[in-house]
C-alpha cells in the first residue's frame, strides 16, 4: 500500500502554513508582543525525543514516537495549542503535571482514570483517587464505590 510522502501535498502545506501564521498573530495580538513560536515540521516517520511539535488537522494522525521515548504528552509549559512532545515514561509528568501516567497501551501520558473520582493526587503516577463524588467513597485500593 503506497502512501503519499507528507509535506508533499500542497494543500496539507499550505493549511499548515496558514494555521502557523494564523496561531502567531493570534499569540502576538493576545500577549501584545512578537513571539516567535518553535514551529516544528512533523514528518510521517518519527519524531525526536524531547521535542516540542505542534499537530493540525492536516498531520498524519498514525505518527508514532520512536522507541526511546514511546508516550505522546501535551506540552503545558507553552502557550500553543495542540502542542506535544515524545517523552519516556519517566518524564511525563516534566510536560503536564496531570499526565503522570504512562499508558503502554495507549501511548500516551495521561491523568488518573476513576470512575465517579471528584478530585485526584496532584501529579498522581497511578490510577487513584483523593476525593471521591457525592454517594460515593473512597476504599484504601483507590477507587470510589457507591454508598448503596
Amino acid at each position: 500500500m503506497n502512501r503519499p510522502v507528507k509535506g508533499t501535498d500542497k494543500v496539507g502545506k499550505e493549511a499548515r502554513e496558514k494555521a502557523t501564521e494564523k496561531a502567531s498573530d493570534e499569540v502576538n495580538k493576545t500577549f501584545g508582543v512578537k513571539i516567535e513560536l518553535p514551529w516544528q515540521e512533523v514528518d510521517d516517520l518519527t519524531h525526536k525525543c524531547g521535542n516540542t511539535f505542534v499537530v493540525t488537522s492536516a498531520d498524519n494522525k498514525s505518527t508514532k514516537c520512536p522507541f526511546a521515548c514511546p508516550y505522546y504528552v501535551q506540552n503545558k509549559q507553552d502557550l500553543m495549542a495542540c502542542s506535544f512532545a515524545c517523552v519516556k515514561a519517566e518524564d511525563c509528568l516534566k510536560f503536564n503535571p496531570n499526565t503522570g501516567i504512562a499508558d503502554k497501551e495507549m501511548g500516551i501520558c495521561r491523568g488518573p482514570m476513576v470512575p465517579h473520582c471528584h478530585e485526584f493526587h496532584v501529579g498522581a503516577t497511578s490510577d487513584g483517587c483523593k476525593v471521591c463524588q457525592s454517594w460515593y467513597y473512597l476504599e484504601k485500593d483507590g477507587l470510589c464505590y457507591s454508598n448503596y
